[in-house]
């Protein structure tokens, strides 16, 4: 197995004209993270993070952006649309999997 490094973000950063850094987002981020990963030969790790990582979940919860009634998240998208519900069961069984 070759060696690796570790991952740096401040290659992910876009850069304006004027020169300052705008911090790459989380999707970006778990991208770069698995075409690494499948690099080094962790196609299982790829694997696991895809079903645990949620990026509608992630940013409703990052961004204070979602309602819990009745057990469930309703979460607003991102550009729009209907609001997606994940019953508690299904956000219960991702939980679980991604503590695994």
């Amino acid at each position: 197995m070759k060696a690796t490094t570790f991952i740096r973000s401040n290659d992910l950063a876009r850069h304006r004209d004027r020169g300052t850094a705008i911090a790459p987002n989380a999707n970006k981020i778990m991208q770069n993270l698995l075409g690494h990963a499948s690099d080094v030969g962790f196609a299982d790790l790829c694997e696991i993070i895809t079903e645990a990582f949620d990026p509608d979940l992630r940013n409703g919860y990052a961004h204070g952006d979602y309602i819990l009634w009745n057990g469930d998240i309703r979460l607003r998208r991102r550009y729009g649309g209907e609001l997606r519900v994940v019953l508690q069961e299904d956000f219960v069984l991702s939980l679980n999997k991604a503590m695994d």
